[in-house]
């Protein structure tokens, strides 16, 4: 498990969700802040220490029984993380928070480490109030792609929490068969969307054993929307995004919206 900070209230949260998380899955905890900005002293050492060295105790304060190290590399913080996830289980980010429905785009830093690195990667906002612990873990079924990872994680995450799993999937009628509204075939396409999307989540969730706690939700609208009400009152709220065959920092806008607006942690998790 790896957590990067750089001394914001976002980090810390993000250090408190990693370390807890840490505690669940029985793994270390390494916290990483790069040094590319580092100051140093006549005797170069670096002024950044206290910020490895808080984080450090405040994990331990929470978590006595994770094992904490901490890591300072000398260069820059998209960089570092970026070494870091290609060995994590699990790489952790804070971000600032922001308004329901403010315009602001993902930080420099948590973007391009987000869209490339190859493992899953939990972004934890410095919200004005943290989620109630013992809600579900959510988790959104695409429409098209391999869904296995994202299932397994949401999966893996309940049961190391003992809460149940809400699975998403949203549909709508496109723009150009909707078109027929006010005629009878608009109803027709309709229903077979509704049908095409309800097949689609059985389909991903038949691979669920049946013993484990699962709701559904097959809303009919904008997928970022349903996911974002469906997340109010979640533990984390999980989401996939397509592995690129090139580095670049795109992301699908609903992982845009649900990393700027969710009212809980998310988890991207790779894809094909």
């Amino acid at each position: 498990m790896v957590v990067g900070v750089d001394g914001s209230p976002a980090a810390l949260a993000a250090v408190d969700w990693a370390v807890d998380e840490a505690a669940r899955r029985d793994l270390p905890l390494r916290i990483v802040h790069a040094l590319v900005w580092a100051s140093y002293t006549s005797r170069s050492r670096p002024l950044t220490d206290p910020v490895t060295r808080d984080a450090e105790a405040r994990a331990r304060a929470r978590r006595p029984s994770v094992a904490v190290a901490s890591e300072l590399p000398l260069c820059g913080p998209v960089q570092a993380l970026l070494a870091e996830g290609t060995t994590a289980d699990l790489l952790v980010l804070g971000t600032r928070a922001l308004g329901r429905f403010s315009g602001a785009v993902l930080g420099s830093v948590s973007l391009p480490v987000v869209a490339g690195l190859p493992c899953p990667v939990v972004v934890v906002r410095d919200l004005p109030v943290a989620p109630e612990p013992g809600g579900p873990v959510v988790f959104a079924v695409g429409a098209h792609g391999d869904a296995a990872p994202v299932v397994a994680f949401a999966r893996a995450a309940a049961a190391a929490r003992g809460c149940p799993l809400r699975a998403v999937h949203a549909w709508r009628v496109p723009r150009r068969e909707a078109a027929t509204a006010h005629t009878g075939q608009f109803d027709e396409a309709r229903n077979a969307r509704h049908e095409q999307a309800r097949r689609r989540l059985d389909d991903v969730l038949a691979a669920v054993p049946a013993e484990i706690e699962m709701h559904r939700t097959l809303g009919e609208g904008p997928p970022a929307e349903i996911l974002l009400a469906a997340s109010e009152g979640a533990d984390l709220l999980v989401v996939g995004a397509r592995r690129r065959l090139r580095a670049d920092y795109r992301l699908g806008p609903v992982d845009h919206a649900v990393l700027h607006h969710a009212p809980c942690p998310v988890a991207v998790v790779p894809h094909t």
